[in-house]
């Protein structure tokens, strides 16, 4: 079981950054002053560590994996989730900040 838990998180993981890069390229004609490489750069993994993060916090809640998660046990997973990605996301703002001034 633990080697397809690994592979469940590492899929969403992929999808997490495939659609994050799908979010930039649909989004890039409406930002075009600084071109598409750094958006990606930076929205590809923050939207990757999300979805594998949820997965994790899944993970951690379920007995099974047939088992039907509560409003609460998918609102927990979120959080983890956001957790995760505030980490990567709280210093590429504060960056971007600094660059702005």
């Amino acid at each position: 079981m633990s080697s397809n838990v690994n592979y469940d998180i590492f899929k969403n993981f992929v999808a997490g950054g495939v659609g994050g890069t799908c979010c930039v390229a649909t989004g890039h004609p409406f930002d075009t002053v600084k071109g598409m490489a750094a958006p990606i750069v930076g929205v590809s993994p923050l939207f990757a560590i999300y979805f594998g993060g949820c997965a994790f916090g899944r993970w951690l809640q379920r007995s099974s994996p047939e088992q039907e998660m509560t409003f609460i046990q998918n609102f927990n997973s979120g959080a983890l989730a956001g957790v995760f990605t505030t980490v990567v996301m709280v210093p590429g703002e504060r960056i971007k900040c600094l660059l702005q001034v």
